[in-house]
């Protein structure tokens, strides 16, 4: 079963980030460790908007025995996790 929520509704308070990708983070007062990033992809909202509409960077992930989908708000420069799987 999956979970999927809304982006910057499940905020990640801190991310460890190196070349670009995120190497530790901290979601519900739990700090994990990515074990490998298994996709990488990017998503525009509404590009006919005045301010641009939204920009995020979706990664797909390992982090210990979950998989999860982490986007960042490219404007407002936010982590949040979009689903978990279990």
């Amino acid at each position: 079963m999956a979970h999927l929520w809304p982006v910057n509704t499940q905020i990640i308070d801190m991310v460890e980030i190196a070349d670009g990708l995120p190497l530790v983070f901290t979601w519900h007062g739990r700090t994990r460790r990515v074990k490998r990033v298994l996709a990488d992809w990017m998503a525009e909202g509404d590009w006919w908007a005045e301010d641009g509409g939204e920009q995020h960077r979706y990664l797909l992930i390992q982090a210990e025995a979950l998989i999860l989908t982490l986007a960042h708000d490219l404007i407002a420069n936010t982590w949040s996790v979009a689903r978990l799987a279990d």
